[in-house]
């Protein structure tokens, strides 16, 4: 998602629809409303964002997405790009971005991760990702989860360009890593330490952003644990 299109809370309204992989409906329909935002059952000219849950259905690779997502299409052009479609893993991102509204006394930050790249199924060394991935979660104690999502299905519901013409048999892959840390830990040593370890991975380039936050972070780790982790790299 572009920056200038960066999901906010306070005020905004919220649809939700497919299936989530990471949290249940009721679970981040709560979690919006603990940021300022309202939730929606519905979708019309007023509603801000449709979150779109990260597991397709077997219709997405023919075009057909569902009720929800069709109407949101269809308002969006003459609506000032509102509803805005948004991927699950940008919403979980933005969950990080901005704390609770009563988010309680500082003590740690978090640093955030997201790496992200394209590649074929078979061109990248999955078995070695994944022990990476383990190592992240294990030794060096990261909240980790990894989103594997058809290219083209993905550049075609969120409209985003990746420079490549032809996405088909491609996959997008996408990493989330959370660790807690002092306040007085410097990102980003944190976040060079990560990049390295994606560089070791044959098949693998991509990119690596991060950010840190202080302001609920004890919220923040509560709600990561109710996550269950997912280090698999393979689309099934």
């Amino acid at each position: 998602m572009n920056k200038k299109n960066a999901i906010v809370f306070n005020a905004k309204s919220f649809c939700f629809t497919g299936k989530l992989a990471e949290l249940k409906r009721t679970q981040v329909e709560r979690e919006a409303r603990a940021r300022g935002a309202q939730t929606s059952k519905i979708v019309n000219e007023r509603l801000d964002y449709l979150v779109i849950g990260s597991i397709p259905s077997t219709g997405w690779k023919h075009g057909s997405y569902g009720t929800k997502i069709e109407k949101a299409r269809k308002i969006a052009p003459d609506n000032n790009g509102r509803p805005q479609l948004v991927p699950e893993s940008e919403f979980m991102e933005a969950l990080a971005r901005h704390p609770e509204i009563n988010s309680g006394e500082i003590d740690a930050k978090v640093i955030v991760c997201k790496y992200k790249f394209l590649a074929k199924q078979d061109d990248f060394d999955h078995e070695t990702l994944e022990d990476w991935l383990l190592v992240l979660q294990e030794s060096q104690h990261c909240h980790v989860t990894v989103y594997v999502e058809d290219a083209s299905i993905y550049g075609d519901l969120f409209k985003e360009s990746s420079g490549i013409d032809d996405l088909e048999d491609l996959l997008i892959v996408q990493i989330r890593i959370v660790k807690q840390v002092p306040l007085e830990a410097k990102g980003q040593s944190v976040a060079d330490d990560i990049a390295r370890g994606f560089e070791g991975v044959e098949g693998v380039d991509g990119r690596l952003e991060w950010f840190e936050r202080k302001e609920g972070t004890a919220g923040y780790i509560r709600l990561l644990n109710e996550i269950p982790q997912n280090l698999r790299s393979r689309k099934l």
